[in-house]
This record gives C-alpha cells, sequence and structure tokens, in this order.
C-alpha cells in the first residue's frame, strides 16, 4: 500500500506539463510492481461516526446546488454540442444533452436515459447566481443516490495504478501496454471500441474528442477514462 501511495506521489507532485513529463517514470514502474495491490484499500465508514464518511463520495451524488461539471463528461460527447459550448462566452453557456456511445454516461435508449455511472436529471435545481456556465444536467449514480455514505470507502484502488502504469508506458513508449490498460475499462464498463496505440477508432462514435471537435488519441483517452472511472 505504501508502494502505491509513493507511486501516486511521483506522479501528482509536478505542478506543469514539462514537470510531469520529467518524472522518474522507470522508478514509478519499480513503485507499482513493488505495490502489487490486487484490491482496494480503504476504510469503512459509518454515517454516525464522524469523520469515516467521505464528503467527496457524497458530492458525486448531489443534484441541487452542485452537479456532475461539463468539463468531465463532454469530452464523450459525439453531437458537437459540447464543443458549441465551449465556443460559447461563459456567461451564455447552459447546460446541454451528451450524446454518446459510452454507456456510463447514458443508456442504450438514448442521452435521456440512465446510464452506469451518471444519470440525466429532468429538472434544474442548481442555483444561477455564479453563472450559467456551472449549470449541469448530470449527477453521479455509482456509489448511490443517498448523501450519507457508510460501508466501505476505496482511497487507493488497483484501477488508480494502472492508470498510472498506462501513463508511464507512454511515456516510455510502449504504448501498446498502454492501450491494453485503457481498455480494461474502455471496453468492459463504457461498451466502447478499444483503442490501440495511437488511439481511438476515428469515426463518427469517437470517443474522447479534443475541445476542438477532434478525435483524441491515445493520452486523450488514458485521461478520459482516468477521470470517469475515479470521479
Amino acid at each position: 500500500v505504501a508502494q502505491g501511495y509513493m507511486a501516486r506521489l511521483l506522479v501528482a507532485f509536478p505542478r506543469t506539463p514539462a514537470e510531469r513529463a520529467a518524472v522518474d517514470w522507470r522508478r514509478v514502474l519499480q513503485k507499482l510492481d513493488s505495490a502489487a495491490i490486487t484490491r482496494p484499500f480503504g476504510q469503512l465508514a459509518n454515517a454516525q461516526i464522524s469523520g469515516t464518511t467521505s464528503a467527496y463520495l457524497q458530492h458525486t451524488q448531489l443534484q441541487t446546488n452542485s452537479r456532475t461539471h461539463m468539463r468531465l463528461i463532454g469530452p464523450a460527447d459525439t453531437s458537437g454540442a459540447f464543443q458549441a459550448w465551449l465556443r460559447a462566452p461563459a456567461a451564455q453557456r447552459a447546460p446541454f444533452d451528451v450524446v454518446t456511445p459510452d454507456r456510463r454516461v447514458h443508456g442504450v435508449g438514448g442521452p435521456r436515459t440512465r446510464g452506469t455511472y451518471f444519470e440525466r436529471l429532468n429538472v434544474q435545481t442548481m442555483p444561477q447566481g455564479q453563472g450559467s456556465y456551472l449549470l449541469s444536467n448530470y449527477r453521479g449514480v455509482r456509489y448511490g443516490t443517498n448523501f450519507f455514505q457508510t460501508g466501505f470507502i476505496p482511497t487507493l484502488t488497483p484501477t488508480e495504478l494502472g492508470f498510472i502504469r498506462a501513463e508511464a508506458f507512454i511515456r516510455l513508449g510502449r504504448r501498446q501496454e498502454a492501450a491494453d490498460i485503457v481498455n480494461r475499462t474502455r471496453v468492459a464498463n463504457g461498451q466502447l471500441r478499444p483503442v490501440g496505440p495511437d488511439g481511438p477508432p476515428a469515426g463518427r462514435d469517437c470517443v474522447p474528442r479534443r475541445d476542438d471537435g477532434t478525435c483524441g488519441g491515445l493520452f486523450d483517452a488514458l485521461m478520459y477514462e482516468k477521470r470517469i472511472e475515479l470521479h
């Protein structure tokens, strides 16, 4: 467990892209090999015991004054709505429906059906005083829909360490090995087409997309997968 936390700290310490690229990625792989975590590490939460619950997990479920930001799930959109949202002045941005083949965001029935990780809400209850660009139609449902958390709360998981390993592989030129890791959750959980060394397959159903609407590369796919799975 300690080795796993060391690997996380090595890659989380940099504050700029240049610093991130300068990380000793071979050392990171050594830490990950020493960690060899096969199941999540975490804590048992009890809503009646102060300090054991997770405010972060609670906030993923909110539907009143806080919701899932469009920046998180926007790259999954294949309709162009996310790019239109980005181009609009901040004061004119409004929540939109994400259209995607990623089944974590919405179901096979369309953008207004519930996905495995997120759901679209039919009523907008977020306050607009801080700006309409913060509004969202979505909340997380992966960890339930009750504000208070009980039971096991993971704090370090094999999935997270796998994504760190994938980044190390990309940085070291081992792109197919990185793609194999990305595909573990991308295909099984998102039901998306697998990525290769160059990234997602091109086409209308490409996920994720960059801010300009072009199909993302392998590193874009890793960033998207890491954000969605660790949200």
